[in-house]
């Protein structure tokens, strides 16, 4: 008895002690340093409402937008200067893998630094969700960039356009165009991060359309990725995309067309011997 109260008591204490572990762990992260908003380092000559050079707040058009983090009226989420909401994008729950959230917190904030231009100078993350080893031949498309055509996949998981640095070095040898700093940088679906050579600002020329759009260029050899940032701008002829079709399913029906032909089928290469009852009548 005085052995079994022993181990009683040794538990308690045990527990005793966990609790107060887990509670320690809880309150050293209830108080950690709420971080702000990173965004855009520098608001010194820029709009405070959307961080771009080409306008005054008073003249801005985000005068009435709401921004997607403190949810108050009158800038983005980009240069919100109000502690960030730490939440992965992604998924819309907190972030435990280990890896860092977006910059920019939300897809949709991604959406406003492109289209308020507010790329150069900006500590930025997009997302750049394209996989290698498709099954499936991309979409493509040629777009007329610096008076030059490049052949590039449609990819509107990508946030901007992205070309590597050997088919931007195979185009513009010898430094014909200048590339510039960044602080911007990519993260892939599955977390890696991509960092970015430089870029440069182009004249991209569409069907009926012309545009000066900003150019970033990763290290190693890569697709030409035509981002939601150029999407934007120069007109894609969607139709051809919007077709719906499965060859897959066509080339398996048609090398197997005994299969699914009309009629009953025969197995080949095989002998089958049935016993029946002698008493058995056919229903």
């Amino acid at each position: 008895m005085e052995t079994a109260a022993k181990h009683s008591k040794d538990l308690q204490n045990v527990t005793q002690d966990m609790r107060l572990a887990q509670n320690q762990t809880v309150n050293k992260l209830s108080q950690a340093p709420r971080h702000k908003n990173q965004g855009v380092n520098n608001l010194k000559g820029r709009c405070y409402r959307c961080g771009s050079k080409e306008h005054k707040a008073h003249e801005c058009k985000h005068i009435e937008t709401v921004c997607y983090n403190c949810k108050t009226k009158g800038h983005l989420s980009l240069v919100c200067q109000k502690p960030k909401q730490h939440v992965n994008s992604r998924q819309g729950k907190q972030v435990n893998k280990g890896h860092r959230t977006n910059e920019l917190g939300t897809n949709e904030s991604q959406d406003e630094a492109l289209e308020s231009g507010a790329l150069e100078n900006v500590s930025v993350e997009y997302d750049l969700f394209t996989l290698t080893k498709k099954p499936i031949k991309p979409f493509t498309t040629q777009v007329q960039v610096e008076g030059k055509k490049i052949t590039m996949e449609i990819d509107t998981g990508a946030a901007v356009m992205v070309i590597s640095k050997a088919e931007f070095d195979k185009h513009w040898p010898d430094g014909k165009l200048p590339l510039n700093g960044t602080n911007a940088f990519l993260r892939t679906y599955t977390g890696e991060r991509v960092e970015v050579y430089g870029q440069c600002d182009v004249k991209v020329t569409g069907k009926d359309k012309e545009a000066i759009l900003p150019l970033l260029v990763i290290p190693g050899e890569h697709s030409t990725l035509l981002g939601r940032n150029w999407l934007l701008k120069i007109p894609v002829d969607w139709g051809p995309l919007k077709q719906v079709t499965d060859e897959s399913v066509e080339n398996v029906v048609e090398r197997h067309s005994e299969v699914f032909a009309e009629g009953l089928g025969k197995i080949k290469g095989y002998k089958a011997k049935l016993y029946l009852k002698e008493e058995a009548t056919p229903r």
